[in-house]
């Protein structure tokens, strides 16, 4: 099957931004987003994250002020700033795609938690041409964590 040229949107997944580490990985997302966003000549950059680890800035403006230093332009920009979860990510996001009619999105988060959000996203993105890519995370210690972190949420063992 051949991939679209163009899509409608990329989607970017929040994360909490309280640590060096943090902020590195949600670095990571945005610049991967933007060059797909770019690449794919998309309408939208859906950025998805809301006020998890502060009441002063939610992710998804955290990840704008990424985007911007990109120049992606703000007409461009659509927040999603409720969510507090993978599952809300997909839930609000899936809210926005309806209400400006999109079909096509990209779904972008770091390859330690890509399996997990691609599965909650195919169960609430039914008929939509969705494909998942990954930002890059460095390997090590942390990242080996990461994965059976999300290994055991998606067991329904982790928090």
């Amino acid at each position: 099957m051949k991939r679209a040229k163009t899509i409608d949107a990329v989607v970017c997944l929040g994360r909490i931004p309280s640590t060096e580490e943090g902020r590195n990985d949600l670095r990571n997302r945005v610049s991967t987003a933007v060059s797909v966003f770019k690449s794919r000549n998309a309408k939208y950059l859906i950025l998805s994250g809301g006020y998890t680890y502060s009441k002063k800035i939610s992710e998804a403006a955290y990840m704008m002020k990424v985007a911007r230093e990109q120049k992606i332009p703000v007409r461009r920009i659509i927040l999603e700033e409720r969510s507090k979860s993978t599952y809300e990510n997909a839930l609000f996001v899936s809210e926005i795609a309806r209400k400006k009619h999109l079909h096509s999105l990209a779904i972008v988060t770091s390859n330690y938690h890509l399996l997990r959000a691609s599965l909650i996203f195919r169960k609430i993105f039914k008929g939509y041409s969705l494909m998942f890519i990954p930002s890059p995370y460095p390997f090590g210690i942390s990242l080996i964590v990461r994965y059976i972190k999300e290994f055991m949420r998606i067991l329904g063992l982790g928090k």
